[in-house]
């Protein structure tokens, strides 16, 4: 498959003129990948991701996210598309936590995490690639190296629950202003008109559809 990163050296080479502040990097960035933000997400979720690419999706979020810190509150619109890239991550971090968790013992047909974590790994601990995890009640904050917290939890059956607040904390993370919760929810109910989410019995809770 073809890379959607530019030449190693054209963005190095690029990013070392211009210093190492995040918003010098984003602006680079920007130019390199042409605002290309769906680009960004294919190499931030590919499992095969290298440092480079990791490195670039960093650098895109404190940087290109933070730029406009005085813009207007996300439009239904926007906040649809924030919430779906949130699925995206939490999809991603919940399976690098689970193979965590079977190299630990656990047994591959365990459909929760939520109560797995006892006798196997502590409440609170490290990842391999430097990120850090820590299991609460019946979900878990998943926090990779470099990237916003990921806060999910999980029905009995083992299904992911993605909740509004922390949706809303999510984004904040990442300097976006003026989130309101309601807003989130509604842009949730908003997938789960469309089948990628299902409502979850609270007004701010919905199941992920895994087959969507």
């Amino acid at each position: 498959m073809r890379s959607i990163l530019p030449p190693r050296r054209s963005w190095q080479e690029t990013a070392s003129r211009h210093g190492s502040h995040p918003l010098e990097l984003a602006r680079v960035l920007e130019s390199l990948f042409l605002g290309s933000r769906s680009a960004l997400r294919l190499a931030g979720n590919s499992r095969a991701m290298s440092a480079d690419a990791r490195w670039c999706t960093v650098a895109y979020h404190a940087g290109v996210r933070n730029r406009r810190p005085d813009r207007d509150a996300l439009t239904h619109d926007e906040l649809v598309e924030e919430v779906r890239e949130f699925i995206v991550r939490a999809r991603s971090v919940e399976q690098l936590l689970r193979e965590y968790m079977v190299a630990s013992g656990m047994k591959p047909v365990d459909r929760t995490l939520a109560h797995s974590w006892h006798g196997l790994v502590g409440q609170v601990g490290g990842l391999p690639d430097g990120g850090s995890y820590f299991f609460h009640g019946i979900g878990c904050k998943i926090e990779l190296r470099g990237e916003a917290p990921v806060d999910i939890d999980w029905t009995s059956e083992g299904e992911t629950v993605i909740d509004a607040w922390k949706v809303k904390q999510w984004l904040e993370a990442y300097g976006i202003q003026d989130v309101d919760a309601y807003a989130v929810a509604g842009a949730m109910g908003a997938l789960a008109a469309t089948g990628h989410l299902v409502e979850g019995g609270w007004w701010s809770h919905f199941v992920v559809v895994n087959s969507a």
